[in-house]
């Protein structure tokens, strides 16, 4: 059952765009880039999260994470 999100889709693939559009004007390799938005995460799980959260949270991130990743062999 797919999850509701309190936020429009609109303001997800705005923000999504933003984020690429400086990743690509920089010519960010996939791997730095994923460095980058990787210690983001963990900087805002760190700073915006109640100590007693942030494992539980950071799970349910990694398990999110890998069931959007499609395994097939296009790219």
């Amino acid at each position: 059952m797919p999850q509701t999100s309190r936020y429009s889709d609109e303001r997800v693939e705005a923000l999504l765009s933003e984020l690429a559009t400086v990743l690509e004007k920089d010519k960010t390799p996939v791997d730095l880039s994923l460095m980058v938005l990787g210690n983001m995460v963990t900087n805002l799980i760190n700073t915006s999260v109640a100590p007693a959260q942030r494992r539980t949270l950071a799970r349910s991130f990694a398990e999110a994470l890998q069931s959007s990743v499609n395994e097939d062999k296009a790219h």
